[in-house]
């Protein structure tokens, strides 16, 4: 194969590599789940100050995060807030499931 027929497939390769389109995740509702994995067991809520819930090592708990597009042009999300004693976490989500772990 000559050097102008290498080049010729590296150019179309080029383009058609730089062309393809990312796919953005667009979900009516996306899902937030924590997971503790830590050894002690976890009181906790979701956006509330009353931390009613437990969540036990090894234990996932999720919620129903609404809307989400990713597309960077239209993007759309609602932050969910997991409540501890210690502290809170505010969690956007970046995919339809998004997963986050807790000490």
């Amino acid at each position: 194969m000559s050097m102008k027929h290498k080049l010729i497939i590296a150019v179309i390769l080029i383009t058609t590599l730089s062309c393809k389109k990312k796919v953005y995740e667009h979900c009516t509702n996306a899902k937030v789940c924590v997971t503790n994995r830590g050894t002690q067991a976890i009181p906790y809520s979701w956006g509330g100050s009353q931390l009613k819930d437990t969540l036990l090592p090894g234990q996932t708990a999720c919620k129903d995060a609404g809307f989400l597009d990713t597309d960077p042009s239209s993007q759309s999300y609602s932050i969910v807030y997991f409540m501890m004693p210690s502290r809170s976490i505010a969690i956007r989500p970046t995919s339809c499931n998004t997963q986050q772990d807790v000490p």
